[in-house]
Formats: structure tokens, C-alpha cells, sequence
């Protein structure tokens, strides 16, 4: 089997800063000696953007284990309370945990949609060819996105949500992005 990735040293590996956003890269040689089965995506998509190494930065693996122990910790405490015997500390952590899972939600769906929005486009000729949105743009806009559900599931507890109270959510959700385009730009 061709080496499929390039093996770096380990004290080149050691000088950068940012180590644990790095991917692993190994030799295939080195794999086989370890018994790992290594496929080259090229051999299952025959297209030029599928066949570059995805890479899971340490900020993903954090966001999804996150997303998980907070859609667990959310089912158990909607399964097992009620809002009267949960009280407020029950309901403050209902509302984090639905926070916590709507974040990752969002985050991991905007990450998906941009690459396959790339993906799909990438067999048109266009001028600048479109480039998938990195997952950390992709969090900091769902920090945002993400407190729309809770909002709407609290002003449903208080009240009815009108069409009054949903456009100032809207309203919201736009200036949050836009503070964030500007931030990030």
C-alpha cells in the first residue's frame, strides 16, 4: 500500500503552538504495523475536494462531547421532573442543557451545510471558487443562532408568542450575526 499521509517528526510536531488542533498524520507502513486499517478517501469519491484528510479539531471533539452529555442530561431531567418538583435551579439547568444541545446542533449543521454547499459547487466555473466555512466561524455564529429556541421556549413560559415578540427574536438573531460578520472580518 502507497504511504497515504506524510509523517511528520515529532519535535516538528512539538514546536507548534496550537498542538491539539493539529491532525494526526501517520505513514501507512506505520499503520499496518499497528494493525489500523487506512483508507484513502479518493479510492470512494472520485473527486479532487473529497480526497483532502478531514481533520477533527480539538474545538469539534469538545463541541460534540459537550452537545452529548447535554442532550442526555436534558432527556433525563425532562423524563424524570416536573417544572414544579424541578424548581429553579432544575429549570435553569433545562435551559443551559437546551442551550448547550441547540449550540452544538447548530455549529455541526452549519459546518455540514457549508461543505456541501462547496462540495456541490465546486464543478461550476466560477471566478473564486467557494471555500467551506471553518468550524470555528461556524461556532461563533451558532453561539448566537443557538439562543433563538430558548428564548422562544421562555417567552413561551411567561406568555404567548406573538408576532411581536418573534421579530424581536429575529431582530436579535441579525444583529448578532452581523456584530459577529464584523468581528470576525
Amino acid at each position: 500500500m502507497p504511504p497515504i499521509f506524510r509523517e511528520r517528526s515529532e519535535s516538528s510536531i512539538a514546536m507548534h503552538r496550537s498542538l491539539f488542533t493539529r491532525p494526526f498524520i501517520i505513514t501507512a507502513a506505520f499503520a499496518d504495523s499497528l494493525n489500523i486499517k487506512v483508507y484513502r478517501l479518493g479510492t470512494l469519491f472520485q473527486n479532487s475536494y473529497a480526497s483532502r484528510i478531514v481533520t477533527v479539531t480539538m474545538l469539534q471533539r469538545v463541541i460534540a462531547i459537550i452537545t452529548f452529555i447535554s442532550f442526555g442530561l436534558l432527556g433525563f431531567m425532562l423524563i424524570t421532573t416536573t417544572p414544579a418538583s424541578a424548581g429553579p435551579f432544575g429549570l435553569l439547568l433545562i435551559f443551559i442543557s437546551a442551550y448547550l444541545t441547540s449550540l452544538g446542533l447548530v455549529s455541526f449543521f452549519l459546518y455540514g451545510a457549508s461543505r456541501l454547499i462547496v462540495y456541490t459547487t465546486s464543478g461550476f466555473a466560477l471566478r473564486r471558487p467557494a471555500q467551506p466555512m471553518p468550524f470555528r466561524r461556524a461556532y461563533y455564529y451558532s453561539t448566537v443562532l443557538a439562543a433563538a429556541p430558548v428564548m422562544l421556549i421562555g417567552l413561551q413560559s411567561v406568555g404567548t408568542i406573538g408576532i411581536y415578540e418573534f421579530a424581536l427574536v429575529i431582530i436579535f438573531e441579525v444583529i448578532g450575526c452581523v456584530y459577529i460578520t464584523k468581528r470576525i472580518y
